[in-house]
């Protein structure tokens, strides 16, 4: 039990075929670690119900019902978006007036000769002289010359036909037509466009206020999830034997370019007050692509990438830019060198550890009940001290403001994986 905890699963309520209620496991797409592949073998869709796609584990006897959900879920989403059932039934009754009219075709050719033979006899201009004298001779059955009719086909046997090369390429062809719209609503869903938060985030302390959770994508989950929105709308045994060409159909037209492969869940004030906030993965110091990022739920902010990071920063806006005294009433110390790196933080500041703080040495008491100032010259100015730490005698206005922009924050956190010394770190 505790290992499907750790792996990212919680205990929902369960009915059995049989009538019993219990609970079973659900996960959804996003795991704390690499989801384990299916065992070969599964049954070939398209399926009407979601029970193919319920594991059981005979260990504790209880069902994991994570695929099976999403195989549900993305056929409801799909039964519940008009345009999208229409494209999807549009498409199956071209392929199966297409299939129809080959199997058509083909009985005709079959059936031709045997068919045509007796209104060829008919249309002889002898007919009336050979009946004739075929009355006045014996009536026995004569069978010389007549060529017996080929068996007829069976269903599966014409069904067959639609294998062969040229019946395929033009079947091909049809799915191929009519898979745009389909191939687009699907890679939307496959980048979990019109989920449910609760099917995201099954149990609410998963995601706790003020909270942040990486995960990686199952693939079959999101496999799973599009097979039951491409299994909509099969109503026959032709739909069923067509369904496979639409879905590659729809798998070549896909725009999807990249699937997701991880993602980050936020739950904060900042996506509230920030909701443009910076945030950048990188795996192996190369930038991966952003393929999503939405508002799943209030105050909750959901990132999709097509890798897997070991570094995320997440950064202030950049119009948060502004002057003054750093947190901590100390002046983080950034570099005055003229060059490309002037301005750069020194990760060094003034005044040092230990030696006090801006406003305890800085100060002046203000008259009265009036407000203190900052001093800047004179004996305990702030510029004296402050430009020594450069080695220099003074500081001029645009030096003095370099020392005194705070930049956007930053957070940084590092995989452990990546960085083992190192999880977080703040600039």
């Amino acid at each position: 039990m505790y290992e499907r905890l750790r792996l990212g699963h919680v205990a929902v309520p369960h009915r059995l075929l049989s009538g019993e209620l219990t609970y079973a496991w659900y996960r959804g797409p996003g795991t704390p670690v690499t989801a384990p592949a299916l065992p070969d073998g599964r049954p070939d869709g398209p399926h009407t119900t979601a029970d193919h796609a319920l594991v059981y584990d005979p260990e504790h006897g209880l069902f994991d019902v994570s695929y099976a959900a999403a195989w549900t879920l993305g056929r409801t989403i799909g039964l519940a978006d008009p345009d999208y059932t229409t494209a999807v039934t549009r498409a199956r009754r071209e392929l199966a007036n297409q299939a129809a009219a080959l199997m058509s075709g083909a009985r005709a050719v079959q059936d031709g000769p045997a068919a045509l033979g007796p209104l060829r006899e008919l249309a002889s201009a002898d007919f009336r002289r050979t009946l004739a004298d075929g009355l006045k001779g014996a009536q026995l059955p004569d069978t010389e010359g007549r060529r017996a009719p080929a068996p007829p086909r069976t269903r599966s046997g014409m069904r067959a036909l639609l294998g062969e090369e040229r019946n395929a390429a033009v079947l091909r062809a049809t799915a191929d037509r009519n898979a745009d719209a389909i191939a687009a609503w699907q890679a939307r869903l496959g980048l979990l466009h019109g989920l449910p938060f609760h099917h995201l985030v099954p149990d609410p302390r998963m995601l706790p206020p003020e909270s942040l959770r990486m995960f990686r994508i199952d693939p079959a989950w999101i496999e799973a999830l599009v097979a039951g929105a491409a299994d909509v709308a099969v109503h026959t045994s032709i739909d069923a034997q067509l369904a496979p060409e639409l879905n590659r159909a729809a798998r070549r037209k896909s725009t999807a370019p990249v699937a997701a492969a991880a993602g980050m869940l936020l739950r904060s004030a900042l996506v509230t007050a920030w909701p443009d906030i910076v945030i950048t993965a990188c795996l192996g110091g190369r930038e991966l692509t952003e393929l999503r990022r939405a508002m799943p739920g209030p105050g909750t902010m959901m990132v999709l990438w097509d890798g897997v990071p070991d570094t995320v920063v997440l950064r202030e806006p950049g119009q948060g830019i502004h002057y003054g005294i750093d947190a901590g009433d100390r002046i983080s110390l950034r570099d005055l060198t003229p060059g490309p790196g002037l301005g750069t933080p020194l990760e060094t500041f003034y005044p040092a550890d230990g030696q006090g703080t801006v406003t305890e040495l800085h100060l002046r008491p203000g008259p009265e009940d009036g407000p203190a100032v900052l001093r800047l010259f004179g004996d305990g100015g702030l510029i004296a001290p402050l430009a020594r730490t450069f080695g220099l005698a003074d500081l001029d206005p645009g030096q003095l403001a370099i020392e005194l922009v705070n930049a956007p924050l930053e957070q940084e956190i590092t995989s452990p994986a990546a960085d083992p010394a190192r999880t977080e770190t703040l600039r």
